[in-house]
């Protein structure tokens, strides 16, 4: 129906490479990879790992795994699963593209885990400063506290060590934010070592999605991790 993707051997290379990655469908089950990375290129709903299986007339059965879209829609007054679309690919040459994909795209990137981090208080600290700062300036005029020959090389290392301590404080981050942190190793070592569940979740944290149409795959890789 329409020029081949890859070559014969090409596609037994890729074959070969899925039956030795940890989300291997020759024994498909109901527990979908990269669930939420996945999705369906048309309404951006997920994309499920389905199974059906058949029983052939000597007893054995078949398995037929297919990834679909599962978006709910209403049809006739019935919940009906999958958008209009209908898009489903066989799970082998899904996988085969999105690790292509991928790897080709942002493999040789640090992966970096983004994190939610609580700022520090440290504006009520510098009011103080900013406060007794004048205090103790003013206690080395003559006749007061500090005022004396004794006294005044006191007050001026405590002046110093305040003013050291506003300029540090002054260089830190006050507001709630996200951070992003590096895990030392590349997304490449990453796909290949890394269980599922691990590459999954980091990707979503990374807003990486990989959407499905009819005919072809479109990933979208935030701007941040493009080479």
């Amino acid at each position: 129906m329409a020029d081949p993707i890859f070559t014969d051997q090409e596609w037994e290379t890729l074959q070969d490479h899925l039956h030795e990655r940890s989300f291997s469908v020759s024994s498909p089950t109901n527990i979908t990879p990269f669930l939420d990375v996945i999705l369906c290129g048309y309404c951006k709903g997920k994309m499920r790992l389905y199974v059906s299986r058949r029983q052939r007339r000597d007893g054995t059965r078949v398995e037929y795994p297919k990834f679909r879209c599962v978006s709910p829609r209403m049809v006739n007054d019935r919940t009906r699963y999958g958008c209009e679309e209908q898009v489903s690919w066989e799970p082998g040459r899904l996988l085969a593209a999105f690790e292509h994909h991928l790897v080709d795209q942002f493999g040789d990137l640090e992966v970096e885990e983004r994190l939610y981090v609580v700022g520090e208080d440290s504006e009520t600290r510098m009011r103080e400063i900013e406060d007794l700062v004048p205090v103790i300036m003013s206690d080395m005029e003559p006749g007061r506290r500090y005022g004396t020959a004794l006294m005044r090389p006191q007050a001026e290392k405590m002046l110093d060590k305040l003013n050291a301590e506003y300029e540090a404080l002054s260089g830190v981050p006050t507001g709630d934010r996200w951070e992003y942190r590096s895990l030392g190793k590349t997304w490449r070592q990453l796909w290949e070592t890394a269980e599922v569940p691990e590459l999954e979740k980091l990707m979503r944290k990374n807003g990486v999605q990989f959407l499905c149409h009819a005919d072809s795959f479109e990933p979208f890789i935030p701007e941040r991790l493009k080479v």
